[in-house]
C-alpha cells in the first residue's frame, strides 16, 4: 500500500510537530524559506544582547534527522488543485495528496501610516539582529559624549492594560514591575501615526523615538493571499477539522489558521496552539487512510507565561496566578525545555548563567549590514 504524499509549508512549531508525527505514514516533504526553525519565544533576547543568534536556531534537517521526512528550502508560489501540486520560487514541483498550510504569521502594521518605514519587527533573526544593532549603536554615540550612557524606553498599549489574556492582578503586577524597572508604561495611548524620530498618538499628543519596536501584533503570513487560500480575517478560514474551507485536501494550523475555540474566539497566535494542531491534523490523515470519520480540533490550553525582566514574570494556570521570581523560573525552565537541539539547551544556559551573575551581557557586537 503507498502512503499519502504529504507536503508541509512552513518548519515552525506546528509544521515540524506534523511532520514528526506523520512521518511513518505518510511521505512527507517539508518546505521553509529557512533551512532553521527560528525559537521566536525567546528571539527577544536576541534583540536585547542576552543570547547569541545561532542559540535560537535550529537547522530543520537537524530536527528530522532521526526521520525519512525530505526538506525544500523555498517559498510556494502557487497551488494546481486539479493536478494537486504546489510551486516552489525554485521551479521545483511537487506533488500531494495533502497539503498542511503552516506559514506562521507577520507583524501586523494595521493600517497605520509610517510603521513599515520607520519601525522595526521582531519576528526574524535578521529583525532582532538589526534591533540590537541599532541599540548597541546609539550606546556606542553616547560614550563618545558622556559618562552617563542612559536610553529612555516608553510602551505603548493601545488598550487599558498590558497583557489582556492574563487576570487583571498579573496585567497590574506587570506594569508596577515595568514602572520599577524605569519603563514609562502608556495604556489606553493608540496609534495614529509613525514618522522619522516620531509617534503620533490619537489623544493629539506625541512622543520622540530615535528607535521604533513593533510589537503590535501579527496576522497570518501574506503567502494565503498569493496562493489564493480562502481568508477569514487576516487568517487562512478553516472548519473545526482543521480542512481549508472548500479544499477538504488542504489543512490549516497554527498562526495562519482562524480556528476559533468553543465560544467561537479565535484561538491564540502562540507555538501550543501550533503544536497541537499539527499533531492533531497527522492523526486527522491517518483517520482519512483508515476511511474512520474526522474529529474537531479541541485546544487545551495549559496556560500562559510572560516574563518581565530579571526575577520578574507572571504565570496563569486555570485559576493559579503566580509572579515574581518563582514564575520567572518557570518560564525559564519550560523555555529551555521546548528548545531543540542539545548544544542550543546549553549555549542557552550558560547565556543565562552568565548574565544572571556578571549582570553582564556578552552578545553586544554591531552586526547588521
Amino acid at each position: 500500500m503507498n502512503k499519502p504524499k504529504v507536503v508541509i509549508l512552513g518548519g515552525g512549531f506546528g509544521g515540524l510537530a506534523a511532520a514528526r508525527a506523520l512521518h511513518k505514514a505518510a511521505d512527507v516533504t517539508v518546505v521553509d524559506r529557512h533551512n532553521y526553525q527560528t525559537f521566536l519565544p525567546l528571539l527577544y533576547q536576541v534583540s536585547t544582547a542576552g543570547l547569541a543568534a545561532d542559540h535560537v536556531a535550529y537547522p530543520i534537517r537537524g530536527a528530522l534527522r532521526k526521520t525519512p521526512v525530505k526538506f525544500r528550502m523555498g517559498s510556494p508560489i502557487s497551488i494546481d488543485h486539479k493536478n494537486k501540486e504546489v510551486k516552489l520560487d525554485s521551479s521545483e514541483l511537487l506533488k500531494f495528496d495533502h497539503l498542511i498550510i503552516a506559514l506562521g504569521s507577520v507583524s501586523a502594521d494595521f493600517g497605520i501610516p509610517g510603521v513599515k518605514e520607520f519601525t522595526l519587527g521582531m519576528k526574524t533573526v535578521s529583525e532582532a539582529l538589526t534591533i540590537r544593532a541599532e541599540i548597541m549603536r546609539r550606546f556606542e554615540d553616547l560614550c563618545r559624549f558622556e559618562d552617563d550612557t542612559h536610553i529612555d524606553i516608553t510602551l505603548i498599549e493601545a488598550g487599558p492594560r498590558l497583557l489582556p489574556p492574563f487576570a487583571p492582578s498579573l496585567s497590574a503586577r506587570t506594569k508596577k514591575d515595568l514602572e520599577k524597572l524605569g519603563v514609562k508604561v502608556l495604556v489606553n495611548a493608540a496609534v495614529q501615526e509613525v514618522e522619522h524620530r516620531k509617534i503620533k498618538l490619537k489623544d493629539g499628543s506625541s512622543i520622540a523615538s530615535e528607535i521604533t519596536i513593533w510589537a503590535a501584533g501579527v496576522k497570518g503570513s501574506d503567502a494565503m493571499l498569493q496562493l489564493n487560500l480562502p481568508t477569514l480575517g487576516n487568517r487562512v478560514a478553516v472548519e473545526p477539522t482543521m480542512q481549508v474551507k472548500n479544499y477538504p485536501y488542504v489543512w490549516a494550523l497554527g498562526d495562519i489558521a482562524a480556528s476559533v475555540d468553543k465560544n467561537g474566539n479565535q484561538l491564540p497566535m502562540v507555538a501550543p496552539v501550533a503544536i497541537q494542531q499539527g499533531k492533531f491534523i497527522a492523526k486527522q490523515i491517518s483517520r482519512l487512510g483508515k476511511n474512520k470519520s474526522l474529529e474537531n480540533f479541541k485546544y487545551l490550553d495549559k496556560g500562559s507565561m510572560a516574563t518581565i525582566g530579571r526575577n520578574k514574570a507572571i504565570v496563569q494556570v486555570k485559576g493559579i496566578k503566580i509572579s515574581g521570581a518563582i514564575a520567572w523560573l518557570i518560564w525559564l525552565w519550560l523555555h529551555l525545555f521546548y528548545l531543540l537541539g542539545g548544544r542550543n539547551k546549553i549555549g542557552t544556559m550558560a547565556d543565562w548563567t552568565w548574565n544572571y551573575l556578571t549582570f553582564d551581557r556578552g552578545n553586544r557586537h554591531i552586526m547588521d549590514s
